[in-house]
């Protein structure tokens, strides 16, 4: 044996990440998450028209609400890159219209979609797209020592005793939850259908805020109806 020690690619990345905080390099972190950037597109045009209704309806009720919330909120997401959800799940209920909760026994369909890339087109940010190897190497990023000279400048900004979530928030905002971080810029977001998916109740949430709203399908768009329900803890 030679001795010699191999470098996983988690761990390659997370120094690259320490590497970009140690020395206060912007377009270290900028490199970080371009080459996340880089591995995976929004879906084209052509392939949007050419899946099936559902799918579309899915992408359609997705973008809307997302860019609603960009209107209400452009100072949330304003980053250069935005974390988006890479899955999307839905339910169908054999109701005409939808009531909260939905009894059990009104589900039909339950269904995920596992190649989800929306593209809200409010949206001025790079899109990434999540995923759980990315999210582990964030988290232990911010729960590392690393960088511990330069923690003091950090710690003076939005989240006290985050340093490292500070430094990311420079390029990317993620969220403060109860139990660590939600790395989603935009609302995670799932959806339960009427019968023939013209209402929607779009269940989103962000860090520690979770709301269920009806929608229902007016002339080619999904309007506002009313709150179910509301918590932020």
């Amino acid at each position: 044996m030679n001795g010699c020690s191999s470098i996983t690619v988690q761990e390659k990345m997370e120094d690259q990440l320490c590497e970009a905080f140690e020395d206060d390099s912007i377009p270290l972190l900028n490199r970080f998450f371009e080459e996340w950037h880089q591995l995976k597109k929004p879906i084209t045009d052509f392939e949007f028209e050419n899946t099936n209704d559902t799918v579309r309806i899915l992408y359609n009720v997705f973008n809307d609400f997302s860019n609603t919330e960009i209107r209400k909120y452009p100072k949330l997401f304003n980053s250069p890159y935005c974390i988006i959800q890479s899955t999307l799940k839905f339910r169908i209920s054999s109701r005409k219209h939808l009531d909260y909760p939905l009894p059990a026994l009104t589900i039909i369909v339950v269904d995920t979609l596992k190649d989800f890339r929306p593209a809200p087109n409010l949206l001025s940010s790079k899109i990434i797209y999540k995923n759980d190897f990315y999210d582990k190497i964030l988290d232990d990023f911010i729960k590392s020592d690393c960088g511990e000279d330069n923690e003091k400048k950090y710690n003076d900004l939005t989240w006290r005793g985050w340093p490292r979530a500070n430094f990311l928030e420079q390029v990317v905002h993620i969220h403060a939850a109860l139990l660590g971080f939600s790395y989603h810029t935009l609302p995670y977001v799932s959806l339960d259908f009427n019968k023939d998916l013209s209402e929607v109740i779009i269940h989103s949430s962000l860090a520690s805020s979770w709301t269920s709203e009806l929608f229902a399908l007016r002339e080619g768009k999904w309007k506002f109806i009313k709150y179910f329900y509301t918590a932020v803890n």
